[in-house]
């Protein structure tokens, strides 16, 4: 990402979520990403994990289509199988989303696998509670495929992940 896109970029999430960064990260095999994102919620931990541990309401907030599996993901190997919509990746490739740590209150870590091994993708929701009834969500997802993304498809994921966030606000505080 070149400097002026990564400026404007940093300056578009300020506005819209509170701190939000991408930056690429490259290693002998894999291609990733790295974003980040705050956001507060009017509502307690609890109730926050009770959205993202019930496989519909994860669907629906990150871009999926529930297939099967757990009921809930609410303890470490809980997996389901998701199917992103269209507009989320182009190769709508069947995955498992599993569970890979819970910590009631603190965090939560979902990973999600591609069946044919195109994507892989670590979701990290820390939680802090802010007094009454908000919660300050520190949120990372870590994405690799295969190979180098453009500058563009960078942004669109980024502009994808912003929409999940904003899916889950407004979810949990309409309840």
């Amino acid at each position: 990402m070149d400097r002026l896109a990564l400026l404007l970029f940093t300056a578009v999430c300020l506005l819209w979520a509170g701190r939000c960064s991408a930056q690429m990260v490259t290693n002998a095999s894999n291609v990733g990403q790295i974003y980040t994102s705050e956001l507060t919620v009017n509502a307690r931990p609890d109730t926050i994990m009770i959205w993202l541990g019930n496989p519909d309401t994860l669907a629906k907030i990150m871009g999926f289509v529930y297939q099967g599996g757990s009921k809930l993901l609410y303890h470490v190997g809980d997996a389901v199988m998701m199917i992103p919509q269209k507009e989320r990746y182009n190769d709508r490739d069947t995955g498992v989303i599993l569970l890979t740590y819970f910590k009631r209150r603190v965090e939560m870590r979902l990973t999600f696998e591609s069946e044919n091994n195109n994507s892989y993708f670590q979701d990290q929701y820390k939680f802090f509670p802010s007094g009454g009834n908000e919660t300050r969500i520190v949120f990372t997802e870590r994405y690799f495929e295969p190979t180098s993304q453009s500058d563009a498809l960078m942004s669109e994921q980024t502009r994808l992940l912003r929409e999940e966030l904003a899916r889950l606000k407004t979810s949990v505080e309409r309840k």
